[in-house]
Formats: structure tokens, C-alpha cells, sequence
């Protein structure tokens, strides 16, 4: 099942919605595989950009090991 869910959530981390991909990084977060962990820093990495001060705060805050040190 937990493979359903990454594999879900890697299919829509494109996603325009923050609620989207922060919430899909509180599930991954949850199921702490390594395919899991590895999906986050993806995430975080790709969204980073368009990221306001406001979500980078909230993402370092609840998801500080998936902030590449080249972006934090």
C-alpha cells in the first residue's frame, strides 16, 4: 500500500495547489521508506523555486533534512 501512495504522489507533485505537494510531503514524511525520503528531497528541490518566504519557513521547519544545503 505504501507503495500506492508514492507512487500516487509522484504521478502529481507537479501540482500548481501548495496544498498539493505540502501534504504530500507530510504522507511521505509518515511513510519514511527510502524511496519515500528520496521522493521528498524531489519534491522540495523542484518546488523550491517557486516557493514565497512563507512556505520555505514552513517546509524547513517540518522538513528540514529534504532541503538540499544548496537551496536552504
Amino acid at each position: 500500500r505504501q507503495d500506492e501512495i508514492i507512487d500516487l504522489i509522484y504521478s502529481h507533485f507537479g501540482h500548481t495547489n501548495w496544498d498539493y505537494p505540502r501534504d504530500s510531503l507530510h504522507a511521505l514524511k509518515q511513510i519514511a521508506t527510502p524511496k519515500a525520503l528520496d521522493l521528498m528531497s524531489r519534491i522540495v528541490t523542484f518546488w523550491w523555486p517557486e516557493l514565497h518566504k512563507g512556505q520555505k519557513a514552513y517546509v524547513q521547519k517540518h522538513f528540514p533534512k529534504s532541503v538540499p544545503k544548496a537551496l536552504a
